[in-house]
């Protein structure tokens, strides 16, 4: 191959990565309480992450509805069965109805989302359309949830199998 089609090749290949990155590319990261990373997703801005889990006061499923904001998320609303978990949170009247679900509308920004995972909560994570077992990560564990700027656009990622 000559030297002018590698550099050409090189150059494609740049352009590439740097129009991804320009774009915006970004993994939302949950680590554990040694800071071992558990999960790394790609996500892009305005993308619905849904934390569900049973409140352990009330037993009753309650979830967190979030959306990536780099750099972390914002709380939009949380929907239990219980309007009792809702009032217990102080969270903002009036509530409203989703199927079985109480639901209380927020606007709050969050830098990184910490949960602990308890014996009855059985906490997961919705990300888009892929659900994470974060209790997977054992009774008593703590994880966070962060969003990262990616080192590589999640289109090459793929394509390296990363």
């Amino acid at each position: 191959m000559k030297v002018s089609k590698i550099v050409l090749l090189a150059a494609v290949g740049l352009a590439f990565v740097g129009t991804a990155t320009a774009a915006g590319s970004y993994e939302l990261v949950v680590t554990a309480e040694d800071g071992a990373t558990l999960w790394r997703l790609p996500v892009s801005p305005g993308m619905p992450v849904v934390l569900k889990y049973v409140n352990s006061l009330y037993l009753a499923p309650t979830e967190e509805h979030f959306v990536v904001d780099p750099p972390g998320f914002r709380l939009r609303q949380v929907w239990s069965t219980s309007d009792a978990v809702l009032a217990y949170n102080s969270l903002p009247t009036p509530y409203t109805r989703q199927g079985w679900y109480f639901a209380s509308s927020v606007q709050t920004f969050a830098p990184r989302i910490v949960t602990r995972i308890g014996p009855v909560g059985r906490q997961s994570l919705t990300v888009g359309d892929r659900d994470v077992p974060l209790f997977a990560a054992g009774t008593g564990a703590r994880v966070t949830l962060s969003v990262k700027r990616a080192f590589l656009p999640s289109s090459l990622r793929r394509l390296l199998g990363r």
